[in-house]
């Protein structure tokens, strides 16, 4: 389980939580992704990927942004992280 996962200049700390209206929140002003517990491993980390897009866009100035595109978003850059180990380095 993440902990925490910086974007841009900002370290956002991550929780799992027992409750949330959606499988996961980004609450930009506190620095904080919330993920819902109990997720299956692959929906949690697509969901966690998705609220780091929002914290990601957040960054840019954009407020408000299409939660359809950062959806797709989200399983595309998990799988393509996945069928390209060799894409990111440590």
């Amino acid at each position: 389980m993440v902990k925490h996962v910086k974007v841009g200049a900002i370290r956002y700390r991550v929780e799992y939580v027992e409750s949330l209206p959606d499988m996961g929140e980004c609450d930009e002003m506190a620095a904080t992704i919330r993920i819902r517990q109990g997720l299956a491993t692959d929906i949690e980390r697509v969901t966690l990927i998705h609220e780091v897009l929002h914290a990601a866009l957040f960054a840019l100035g954009h407020r408000k942004h299409s939660e359809l595109i950062v959806d797709g978003l989200a399983y595309q850059l998990v799988q393509i992280l996945r069928d390209n180990p060799g894409l990111i380095d440590k």
